[in-house]
């Protein structure tokens, strides 16, 4: 399935969630889904953001970027940093009501019960040593329970996804 298709399916199969309530109302709270559908399909391309994001990275891998300590042994590169502006920058403009929650100190409240949790570069120190083993992470939560993920390996081009009504996919 595409993120436009996993976007359609959020709420599907979720206990207490139902989607109609026989007359063929939509019965759910906040942003429907057929909007989020819509917005998936707007964003530049299907999973343009991870995707971008990720091939910002790849570009990036020989350079040697330079790493600093964000604790007492994580690393975090100036591509961190900017792979996780790409993300951010890409779904706020998808997603304008969405939250969003990151790993290198980002946290934007939404106006909708659905927000994003983002790694922007899943494995900083293989990168920071150009080890070519990393990936961007994205998370959609509804109300606090992942309904959506998405997993991109720049290196071989693969995006996984994990969605609440199957069990994983590739594209």
């Amino acid at each position: 399935k595409d993120v436009a298709e996993e976007c359609e399916a959020l709420g599907e199969g979720v206990e207490g969630d139902p989607k109609e309530n026989g007359d063929g109302e939509d019965q759910r709270p906040g942003v429907g889904e057929g909007e989020v559908k819509s917005r998936a399909r707007s964003a530049e391309g299907e999973s343009h953001f991870v995707r971008e994001s990720g091939r910002f990275l790849r570009d990036r891998l020989d350079l040697r970027p330079k790493a600093a300590l964000k604790g007492d042994v994580d690393l975090v590169t100036e591509c961190d940093l900017r792979a996780q502006e790409i993300l951010a920058g890409r779904l706020s403009a998808a997603f304008p009501d969405h939250g969003i929650l990151a790993e290198e100190n980002l946290a934007r409240p939404g106006r909708s019960e659905y927000r994003w949790v983002l790694d922007p570069l899943d494995g900083t120190t293989n990168f920071a040593h150009t080890f070519p083993i990393f990936s961007v992470s994205a998370a959609l939560e509804r109300s606090g329970r992942a309904v959506l993920g998405l997993v991109y390996d720049p290196m071989r081009d693969e995006l996984f996804t994990l969605g609440v009504s199957q069990a994983s996919a590739e594209s």
